[in-house]
């Protein structure tokens, strides 16, 4: 499962709450700073992955972001893509996706969907209308390395 590292800060034990309303423990597998995304081994069967969308929607185009803003449960946020542009990482500027779903602290690691329900992105950062996702395909190029990397050590 892919979230954003940054939720995982100073944390020693993760539990994801899955849409069944089911706590499962979790520990993290890898983490890429530059792009603030981290992936995460869920214990037990896994869950439904989300379908990624073959393109990403045009700037205008309707988006719905879910989350858990301030911890009330799953909310889902309707918008539209608002731009995109790049935001400077870690180590490098990173392409990124700006939305006008109002993504406030919860929503962080979000996915984000086209009308379709096929992800398009990935909730990064929020403060008021100004709302960032990571797209799809670079959050998925992220945690297949972060994959590969864990597996390839011997304690992955």
């Amino acid at each position: 499962m892919a979230t954003v590292g940054h939720v995982l800060s100073g944390t020693e034990a993760v539990r994801v709450k899955l849409a069944s309303g089911e706590w499962r423990p979790a520990r993290v597998a890898g983490v890429d700073p530059s792009l603030d995304v981290a992936l995460l081994r869920i214990e037990g069967e896994p869950g439904r992955p989300v379908t990624p969308a073959p393109a990403m929607p045009r700037q205008g185009q309707a988006i719905a972001a879910v989350g858990a803003p301030n911890g009330w449960g799953f909310s889902l946020l309707a918008g539209i893509v608002s731009r995109y542009g790049e935001a400077s990482g870690m180590f490098q500027t990173q392409p990124m996706m700006q939305i006008d779903a109002p993504a406030t602290g919860g929503n962080s690691g979000g996915p984000v969907f086209n009308t379709r329900g096929e992800a398009v992105g990935m909730v990064s950062f929020g403060k008021g209308a100004f709302n960032q996702a990571v797209p799809i395909r670079r959050v998925l190029e992220m945690t297949d390395r972060i994959r590969r990397s864990a597996f390839a050590s011997p304690a992955g």
